[in-house]
């Protein structure tokens, strides 16, 4: 999936929110493919929630907390990658926990 693809999916999603089945196993492959491609910041860290963080990459990884309820060898990958963000960036952290309470509704 090109880059404005995953920019138009993630916008789509951010306006009009979708739930479990309304999310395809497509699309989460595909964002989740995305996310799974975001490269370390050259130090080790990994950013996904902080402004270190593309915009499409904080949209994909917050859709993708969704993962949480899944179980499988991505879900579990997700989760390692997810871990490995948190541990190593404190702001990663504090925009994880704003997301976790905003995405309930976008």
């Amino acid at each position: 999936m090109e880059i404005e693809d995953v920019k138009k999916v993630i916008t789509r999603l951010y306006n009009d929110p979708v739930d479990n089945s309304g999310a395809t196993d497509q699309m989460l492959a595909q964002l989740y493919s995305y996310l799974s491609a975001v490269p370390n910041d050259g130090k080790g860290k990994l950013h996904w929630f902080c402004s270190r963080a593309d915009p499409t990459t904080v949209g994909v990884a917050s859709f993708l907390l969704r993962l949480f309820a899944y179980d499988g060898n991505e879900a579990e990958t997700w989760r390692e990658h997810l871990h490995k963000c948190l541990l190593k960036c404190c702001d990663c952290i504090a925009q994880f926990e704003i997301i976790k309470r905003t995405s309930r509704t976008t």
